[in-house]
């Protein structure tokens, strides 16, 4: 039912209509510290954490990255796009003004050639007061939406960063153990050459010349699968920074080093997540916006009122004229069938899937630096302990080599001795890589500066 032409001074009762705030969620607790944590500076999480790696060639890439990335690209447009979607919503809130201009030619079809032509035009105005506050919630879900995208941003380019600085590291971790390989395989092409000398003296059998060829043979065997896992953390790296995949770009394998992390990721209280985290931002800005539209589906449960006016003016043959029109129409829901209230019982239940996905991103974010500080533990403790290993293998090589040549030990157990040196070796290098991929993250995990 539609009522018109009524004053609106009348009406000004109806702003007790106007819907309420909806519903702040409840606070979600956390633990005073993380349970693996170790003592670290108690500074601010920042997020250029990458530079405690103490590598230059990954500062830059993550530099470049951060300038470059596609996908950061596209969350910026996203964040233009929320703007200028606010600023849209913000223009409900304010009387639209149109001007039109109209003419029109008449005369007879018989009897005389007498035509007569008439031309008018004007302004028309409209306003909508707001009276029930459906156009306030949807500017305060728009802004609000621009929040959530500014931390969608800064999410991503926590993201880029944190890929970056694990491609890279991967890509080190296969040139280190391309290094590696070589050494071994002077090693063993060494082994060979003294058990095919002493085969030839008939010192030796020529099952231990098999076993040595064996061995340099399964060796060799492993460069075209490293210098393949090289290559495709290179082109991972140019796809991150905006370039064409390519692996020319970092030189020879042999001047590859796995980063070492300086100094201790800083930890703060998982309270820290709350501000640090644009993630965790972000699903609070999105629950903002899911609450805020319940008042927006409220507010068409009461009446709305429009301010339309128009100014014309006429001029034709015998006639001007300048007239304005100004009204209210009043808008009244009486009967939908219930259509109005299941719309708000649909937002309010998409409100709290957004609640429960808040909920969800502070339990996995705080479950992220938990698992990325055990693995931070155990694999310095593999380090300290296989770093041991290694000069205990390296001594035991040693001894039985020379003990070896001297015709005091057997081919087999110098061969096994070689396999356990070198198998060291690369668990060393691997837990290198793993500690710095765990440290690099502990560090994204724990968020770095929100806008």
């Amino acid at each position: 039912m539609r009522y018109r032409n009524l004053f609106p001074v009348s009406l000004l009762g109806l702003a007790a209509c106007a819907v309420t705030t909806p519903p702040v969620p409840e606070a979600i607790e956390t633990s005073a510290s993380f349970e693996n944590a170790f003592e670290a500076p108690e500074r601010s999480i920042n997020d250029e954490w990458y530079r405690s790696f103490d590598d230059e060639t990954l500062s830059e890439l993550i530099e470049t990255a951060l300038e470059n990335n596609l996908d950061i690209s596209v969350a910026l447009a996203n964040l233009a796009a929320a703007d200028a979607n606010a600023r849209a919503a913000s223009t409900n809130l304010l009387p639209t003004l149109d001007a039109f201009v109209s003419s029109q030619l008449s005369g007879p079809l018989t009897g005389g050639i007498d035509a007569n032509a008439d031309l008018s035009g004007g302004l028309s105005l409209n306003f909508d007061p707001d009276i029930s506050g459906r156009n306030q919630r949807l500017l305060a879900a728009a802004r609000a939406r621009i929040d959530a995208q500014t931390f969608s941003v800064a999410d991503i380019r926590r993201l880029v960063i944190e890929a970056v600085a694990l491609e890279y590291i991967s890509m080190r971790r296969a040139g280190a153990r391309l290094t590696l390989l070589d050494e071994t395989l002077d090693l063993q092409t060494r082994t060979l050459e003294i058990v095919t000398a002493r085969f030839d003296a008939g010192l030796s059998p020529a099952l231990d010349v098999d076993r040595s060829a064996a061995d340099l043979a399964r060796s060799r065997a492993q460069r075209g699968l490293l210098e393949a896992e090289r290559k495709q953390a290179a082109y991972a790296l140019s796809v991150l920074t905006g370039l064409p995949p390519s692996s020319t770009q970092f030189g020879d394998p042999a001047d590859d080093r796995i980063p070492s992390y300086t100094g201790e990721p800083e930890l703060g209280v998982p309270a820290d997540l709350l501000r640090n985290r644009p993630d965790i931002r972000r699903a609070e800005a999105l629950l903002l916006v899911e609450t805020t539209l319940i008042g927006v589906e409220q507010a068409d449960l009461y009446p709305s009122l429009r301010l339309p006016g128009t100014l014309t003016g006429r001029s034709g043959v015998g006639t001007d004229a300048i007239a304005f029109n100004l009204g209210a129409v009043l808008d009244i829901p009486l009967l939908d069938f219930g259509q109005r209230v299941a719309e708000i019982d649909a937002q309010t239940a998409r409100a709290e899937a957004a609640l429960n996905t808040y909920r969800l991103s502070l339990l996995e974010a705080q479950q992220e630096i938990e698992s990325a500080l055990v693995q931070v533990a155990a694999f310095r403790q593999q380090r300290t302990e296989l770093e041991r290993a290694g000069e205990r293998s390296q001594a035991a090589y040693d001894q039985l080599d020379a003990l070896y040549r001297e015709g005091l030990a057997g081919f087999i157990d110098v061969l096994d001795a070689q396999r356990t040196l070198i198998q060291i070796r690369q668990q060393i290098v691997e837990s290198d890589a793993s500690l710095a991929s765990a440290l690099a993250r502990l560090s994204a995990a724990l968020g770095g500066l929100v806008p």
